[in-house]
């Protein structure tokens, strides 16, 4: 099966720093960090504090459709259910919401820890 590739935060931002020859360095004392945690967010290490947020576009030199992908992309993908069936069905969709978000690592390390989990439960019937 081929997985789609999805855009993440850090992989747009490591584009952007690229695309605009700057340096890890740079971009960390713009922004008041140490450079491993620009290497951080740019590798879905570590998220973002909230703090940082508002001074990253400038950090990165976003121009308006960068800033509003960059928006997008922190925001993350929104599901709405108006009437939600049962308190069930709105957690679901609070997990897809979340699990959309995680980098493919911590997805790839989720699955197979539901796939131990269902195996040990298959074991004990």
């Amino acid at each position: 099966m081929i997985e789609q590739w999805q855009e993440t935060v850090g992989t747009f931002l490591k584009k952007l720093r690229i695309k605009y020859t700057i340096q890890q360095k740079k971009v960390a004392e713009l922004l008041g960090v140490f450079p491993t945690a620009v290497s951080n967010w740019e590798n879905n290490r570590n998220a973002i504090a909230s703090d940082k947020l508002d001074r990253i576009p400038g950090a990165y030199r976003m121009d308006e459709e960068e800033k509003a992908r960059f928006l997008q992309l922190i925001k993350g993908p929104k599901i709405t259910l108006a009437f939600p069936a049962s308190p069930e069905l709105a957690l679901e969709a609070q997990i897809l919401c979340a699990w959309t978000t995680l980098p493919k690592e911590s997805r790839e390390r989720i699955s197979r820890m539901m796939r131990a989990y269902e195996s040990s439960l298959a074991d004990d019937k």
